[in-house]
């Protein structure tokens, strides 16, 4: 038989247990979901300019004053071949410059093993620190940052440097 007490404590005990399940699992309710947010989730740095995609461009050193690669991709978005000039400086001083030429559609690798080599011979900032790079499609440019990592890392350990001991 049920009483009066018995089934208000039953009652007491289902709607605590609503509401902690909505309580717990409405938490999220109000925020924006992670994946239908873009962010950079690599190391490297991503700019558009143009018909090109710059993506992931990271320098990799072996430290300051020595040798570094860089790496990254270049997307190619319009139907013609796209020239893409990227230049890299420190303190206002040119540290490297490089032209690629990217076929519409198409993803060219800079750094790797299958992609264009741009090498520099004397890193101006030590891993850990930023370079300005400047982007340019046509008449168009973008300045951004360059973030510069160590060689030491196990990610990076493959990267091919000049002159050093790899």
């Amino acid at each position: 038989m049920l009483t009066v007490r018995s089934a208000t404590r039953r009652f007491a005990a289902v709607a605590l247990i609503a509401t902690a399940t909505l309580g717990f699992s409405g938490c999220t309710y109000l925020n924006a979901v992670q994946t239908s947010e873009f962010y950079q989730a690599a190391d490297g740095t991503n700019a558009n300019v143009g018909n090109a995609e710059l993506r992931n461009l990271v320098l990799i050193s072996a430290g300051k004053g020595k040798p570094a690669t860089l790496v990254g991709a270049v997307a190619g978005l319009g139907d013609e071949p796209v020239s893409v000039t990227i230049t890299g400086s420190y303190e206002g001083s040119s540290v490297f410059t490089a032209t690629l030429t990217v076929q519409p559609h198409e993803l060219a690798e800079i750094g790797y093993v299958s992609g264009t080599r741009v090498f520099v011979d004397n890193t101006p900032v030590i891993p850990g620190g930023v370079m300005t790079v400047t982007a340019t499609v046509g008449s168009e440019s973008k300045e951004f940052t360059l973030p510069v990592m160590s060689n030491k890392l196990d990610q990076y350990k493959n990267i091919e440097l000049p002159g050093a001991d790899n």
